[in-house]
């Protein structure tokens, strides 16, 4: 039968941190450092830098028309029109305009002739 003395060693040895050679020491539990990553930024292969506003217009508008919401692409058509009428993408914004003229002017009207509704 173990003795009070030997019980008390026992539980202090258990409950006291035990001391290690510097050999001995088990590894902090740290993540090793590594560099941050960075994805790349990947962009469309038909995505080309815009650099002037009227090219910016012009794709904003094309997207506007892509969707078909042809109040917003002509607001930005007209702009080009009206403000950059030198520039290359003039032609081309008048070139979409005639397009998009025979459209409704709202999303609401193009809904109602799709749908077979009359204004």
């Amino acid at each position: 039968m173990m003795c009070l003395s030997q019980a008390i060693l026992i539980l202090i040895l258990l409950t006291v941190p035990m001391a290690y050679a510097e050999d001995d020491a088990p590894a902090p539990a740290t993540r090793p450092a590594t560099a941050p990553t960075t994805l790349p930024i990947r962009k469309h292969p038909s995505t080309k830098a815009l650099r002037s506003e009227p090219e910016r217009l012009l794709a904003l508008a094309q997207f506007f028309i892509d969707h078909k919401s042809y109040p917003p692409a002509r607001q930005r058509l007209e702009t080009i029109i009206k403000n950059y009428p030198d520039d290359p993408t003039a032609k081309e914004a008048q070139a979409l305009l005639d397009t998009i003229s025979q459209k409704p002017a709202s999303s609401t009207e193009w809904h109602n002739t799709t749908q077979g509704k009359k204004p």
